[in-house]
């Protein structure tokens, strides 16, 4: 019985895996999705601003203070900053890294970005005991184009594309 007892544990830790693979690739394809959809509403938010500026010009009317315009710029960076959190949920379910410089996907195991050189963030595989999942080392650092004096990051986003107000 021992022989067919170690085939039965092997075939189910099998499955288990293929479960666990599965799993992560209908995740992956929902993030794609969701993914997709943020690049069409980006698409549709600077068509909008197009129409605008055409529109304003054609009128001789400023449209650099226009309300309107502020919004569809507030939304876009909001939807800019959705866009860099699927990719980084889906880099993390493909076991990638995303570098920094040049946002190219990288193998988690490389040191360096395969594309421009740059170093990659180490991710801790460590188990944690209270809910077995990776832990992340990477620091929480603002990854904004404005310095840190002038930061103006929402706490939770850590995309360059972050707006001023955290209300909307």
């Amino acid at each position: 019985m021992g022989f067919l007892e170690d085939i039965f544990i092997k075939a189910k830790s099998a499955a288990n895996n293929l479960g666990t693979k599965a799993g992560k690739t209908v995740d992956v394809c929902k993030l794609n999705v969701e993914l997709a959809e943020a690049k069409a509403q980006l698409k549709s938010k600077f068509e909008n601003i197009g129409k605008a500026v055409y529109s304003s010009m054609k009128s001789g009317e400023n449209i650099v203070e226009s309300k309107s315009l502020e919004s569809e710029i507030i939304e876009i960076d909001k939807l800019y900053c959705r866009v860099e959190t699927l990719k980084k949920e889906i880099a993390v379910l493909k076991d990638k890294t995303i570098c920094k410089a040049c946002g190219s996907p990288n193998s988690s195991e490389d040191l360096y970005c395969g594309k421009c050189g740059h170093t990659l963030e180490i991710r801790c595989t460590c188990k944690s005991e209270s809910n077995n999942e990776e832990k992340n080392a990477q620091s929480e650092e603002c990854e904004c184009v404005n310095s840190s004096d002038d930061c103006s990051c929402h706490s939770d986003c850590s995309c360059r594309f972050n707006s001023s107000d955290e209300n909307d």
